[in-house]
């Protein structure tokens, strides 16, 4: 002390922080960011921002480290609105027993994409699902129209690895017919459309 005040006067008396001037295990503040990136966006706890960073930033990090940084900034809890909640009783998830048993087709529209031209331009998604294997098959179309539906379906039964026993969807009525008139020989199909009110 009587050192630092004949080399600094007054100045040298007064309090200075003990922390180290240099510490080799300090987390880079890139990976400080990530981890607050993942809790603020993600929700993720320090288990799991530890096997994210592990994975794929090649990053070893300990989950009691992860829980240190992201005390600082008082993110070690989520909020009330945000934590997982436990339920009585789980979700069954809604699935057939047998590939092919049915298939859901829906379209829907995609946001307008600007063309070469300077204009934008509408496409349509068509989507088919097997309610068993979740297999999902889609294709984006410029119109949606009877001759699409035919080609997409074409498309469709010549990509399913097995056959198709029932079909559903919401798309117009006239859809139903046109997939009874497209079905290949000796496959009866039974085709259900759902129509969705729109509130």
């Amino acid at each position: 002390m009587e050192t630092r005040y004949e080399d600094e006067g007054i100045d040298g008396l007064k309090d200075r922080s003990s922390a180290p001037l240099h510490c080799p295990t300090i987390t880079h503040p890139q990976v400080v960011e990530k981890i607050v990136h993942l809790r603020q966006h993600y929700h993720f706890g320090p288990l799991k921002i530890s096997m994210y960073l592990r994975r794929y930033h090649d990053q070893e990090i300990s989950a009691s480290t992860i829980y240190r940084i992201l005390k600082r900034p008082g993110m070690s809890r989520l909020p009330a609105s945000q934590r997982y909640k436990r339920h009585r009783q789980r979700w069954k998830r809604y699935e057939k027993q047998r590939p092919g048993h049915q298939l859901q087709i829906d379209v829907k529209f995609v946001d307008p994409i600007m063309t070469d031209t300077g204009r934008k331009k509408r496409f349509y998604q068509y989507t088919a699902i097997d309610d068993c294997t979740r297999l999902r098959i889609l294709r984006i179309y410029p119109r949606s129209d009877q001759k699409t539906a035919i080609q997409f379906l074409d498309f469709v039964l010549s990509r399913l690895p097995f056959q198709v026993e029932k079909i559903q969807t919401d798309i117009q009525a006239w859809c139903a017919a046109l997939i009874l008139s497209c079905r290949p020989a000796g496959q009866d199909w039974v085709v259900r459309h759902l129509p969705v009110n729109v509130v």
